[in-house]
């Protein structure tokens, strides 16, 4: 899973290279990423273009070889290419539904076996996102206007990070804020020292935030050692 403007869309990790062959033995690797709407087209592609390859080397060719010699690399840059632009919703809404879906794809219809590994990479999202704004924050060159948006950046990441773990898919910042309220600062797992802060974003009651900056910097923190622990 990832998201795009805000919404979640179903999406699947390519991975390959994997061998069980005594000391060659080795995992599979990850080169990417495509959209489950584009997956019928995406594996016709790469199918075509590892039959074209065994037609040129004229032997027997199995798909570790064609992976070792050049699918990896184009594999990788395929879906870099092709398959990781996704269009927005009023562009094309086949994107934000699953397929034979009658509603919006959501984190809320998805069991616990199949949404794991697409929970972690919307959260690891969010955890760049905070720590790359906390050092915006800390490394002290920023304006007003850009400390004031890293702020903001940090407060949304870290209300919506850990929202997926409690199967809800908000489609409002105000709804993120509320059920991080709900869900990390009402059961005690987040400090409640922090409900003034995430109040004030949620009701936009300051235009100025780095009175709260420390305390921001403190909540992401939190949040991502929560996360680890």
């Amino acid at each position: 899973m990832r998201r795009v403007n805000g919404h979640p869309i179903p999406t699947y990790n390519v991975i390959g290279g994997a061998c069980i062959k005594g000391d060659e033995t080795r995992l599979a690797e990850e080169v990417g990423w495509v959209h489950s709407y584009d997956l019928p087209e995406f594996i016709t592609d790469v199918l075509e273009n590892y039959l074209d390859f065994k037609s040129k080397t004229k032997s027997q060719v199995d798909f570790l070889k064609y992976w070792d010699d050049s699918g990896k690399e184009f594999i990788g840059h395929l879906c870099k290419t092709r398959y990781n632009t996704i269009p927005t919703f009023e562009k094309d809404k086949n994107y934000y539904f699953d397929h034979g879906a009658k509603d919006l794809f959501s984190v809320k219809d998805l069991g616990r076996a199949e949404c794991s590994a697409g929970i972690y990479d919307m959260i690891d999202v969010d955890v760049k996102i905070i720590r790359k704004n906390i050092k915006i924050v800390e490394a002290g060159g920023a304006g007003p206007d850009e400390k004031n948006t890293a702020l903001e950046k940090i407060v949304f990441s870290v209300s919506r990070m850990l929202l997926v773990t409690r199967g809800e898919d908000p489609r409002t910042d105000r709804e993120t804020y509320d059920l991080f309220l709900k869900h990390f600062i009402d059961t005690g797992l987040v400090e409640a020292s922090n409900r003034e802060v995430l109040e004030t974003f949620r009701d936009r009651n300051s235009e100025d935030l780095s009175y709260y900056c420390d305390k921001i910097k403190s909540l992401g923190k939190e949040v991502i050692a929560l996360y680890k622990g």
